[in-house]
């Protein structure tokens, strides 16, 4: 049996985050490798060393996931933006008031 890349490499990967818990920035070892177990100085002193499964579920949903206490946390989603307002509504409007006294 071979081992695969991902059974011979085991990745840390990191976050950094704003106030909200919503990522802003994602850094792994791949990437950025480590220097005898210590962390690359390329990876911000505000990232945070998150599982490879947090990383994979803030990166699934990211309306809604966010990494709040040191766990992927959901938020409601953001109500949908209001419809388009049509610039002709208003005209529209004062031509049939203007019709209905001209009747």
């Amino acid at each position: 049996m071979t081992d695969t890349f991902e059974q011979q490499h085991t990745f840390r990967y990191y976050g950094v985050f704003d106030a909200t818990g919503k990522p802003t920035a994602f850094y792994n070892d791949d990437v950025y490798p480590a220097a005898e177990n210590a962390r690359n100085a390329a990876i911000p002193a505000a990232a945070v060393e998150i599982s490879e499964t947090e990383w994979r579920e803030l990166l699934s949903d990211q309306t809604t996931a966010r990494y709040v206490d040191g766990a992927v946390t959901y938020v409601d989603p953001p109500p949908p933006p209001p419809p388009p307002v049509n610039p002709l509504d208003a005209l529209i409007a004062r031509i049939a008031a203007v019709e209905a006294k001209l009747r």
